[in-house]
């Protein structure tokens, strides 16, 4: 079973030890934000991850607004009749704003809480739902599926803008030692 992470936002990233730490958040009650997990990425290939997370994303977009308008009007249609699992009502995701909770009252996550991401290979939309998977290389050197992040496709610009803002800050940071390159939170961000 490929372990997936449900992301709304994030609140902490930390470069140190050649790694980019990534603090992962979702809503957890009303209201709240708690901790979803941790993705951790080389230092070295952050700059590939990330620009080819926004380049997948802009092909999947525009494969979505080629759709056929036809087969659209047939799904909306499918939906209306029932014959689709009618959309949740307004919650959680679609307040603007929830507060981050306190990270000093949250654990670290567990192991399985964490996701090293080395490579992104696939990447779909489907339900208003962004399901990425996430690649790292296994002893033998070959890639392994490490995990899936799904992220809400209202919340997926406000990530990335978060992510490239982390980029820009990780190019004109001194070498060595360890850097809280931001504290960001994309909720409520388009």
């Amino acid at each position: 079973m490929v372990r997936a992470m449900l992301i709304d936002a994030i609140s902490h990233i930390t470069a140190a030890y050649g790694l980019v730490r990534i603090d992962a958040r979702a809503v957890t009650g009303p209201g709240r934000q708690g901790l979803a997990g941790v993705i951790l990425i080389p230092l070295s290939l952050a700059e590939p991850v990330v620009r080819g997370l926004r380049s997948t994303v802009e092909r999947a977009e525009a494969t979505r607004r080629q759709i056929d308008p036809a087969a659209v009007a047939a799904a909306v249609a499918a939906s209306a009749s029932g014959s689709l699992a009618q959309p949740a009502a307004s919650g959680e995701l679609g307040r603007a704003g929830p507060a981050l909770a306190d990270p000093a009252d949250q654990p670290p996550p567990p192991n399985d809480r964490t996701m090293l991401v080395e490579e992104i290979k696939s990447l779909s939309l489907s339900g208003g739902i962004y399901r990425i998977d996430c690649y790292a290389r296994g002893g033998d050197g070959k890639p392994r599926l490490s995990g899936a992040l799904h992220i809400p496709e209202e919340r997926m610009a406000g990530i990335l803008t978060a992510l490239e803002t982390m980029l820009a800050k990780l190019t004109s940071r001194s070498p060595g030692g360890t850097t809280n390159l931001a504290t960001v939170e994309t909720v409520g961000s388009a």
